[in-house]
């Protein structure tokens, strides 16, 4: 009995992650907005860090925004980012405004990504990787080195 628990619980987590790992894509039109707004040119790869406002956050996730830079400093550093483009793009611009520098961090503009891909406010951080062709996996919530690094390697093929 225990074991027929057990390979239930597997199955539908598999199952779960399976339908997580379902690539997507952009249409041209949200391509071309995105390759033009967060300044994407030749990088076969783009992964934006999309940090939600304070005010859809159990915590003031705007707060720190240079000590959370240190921390995904550290945290990208275990990864390969060759031909890899990593931004930062913040919901509230009015909080970020002193880290914005529109080279690696920026404003979502026009609520774009708000709008269209991070539609739950209720999770503080989001994952977007997106590849040249307008492929995308997408993450609400957390997530950890692994994650991007399967994303990564997925949007490559």
């Amino acid at each position: 009995m225990k074991k027929l628990i057990l390979l239930s619980i597997i199955s539908i987590m598999i199952m779960s992650f399976h339908q997580i790992e379902n690539k997507k894509s952009l249409t041209e039109t949200q391509l071309n907005y995105i390759k033009e707004k967060y300044k994407w040119n030749s990088e076969n790869i783009l992964i934006i860090n999309f940090v939600q406002s304070s005010k859809n956050c159990f915590y003031d996730n705007n707060k720190n925004l240079d000590e959370s830079h240190k921390w995904f400093e550290k945290f990208y550093s275990k990864i390969n980012l060759e031909n890899v483009l990593n931004v930062y793009v913040y919901s509230d611009k009015k909080s970020a405004k002193k880290v914005i520098d529109n080279e690696t961090k920026f404003e979502d503009y026009e609520d774009f990504l708000l709008n269209n891909f991070f539609k739950i406010k209720k999770e503080c951080y989001g994952l977007l990787v997106i590849n040249s062709s307008g492929e995308y996996k997408i993450l609400e919530g957390e997530y950890t080195e692994i994650q991007v690094e399967n994303y990564i390697k997925n949007l490559r093929k």
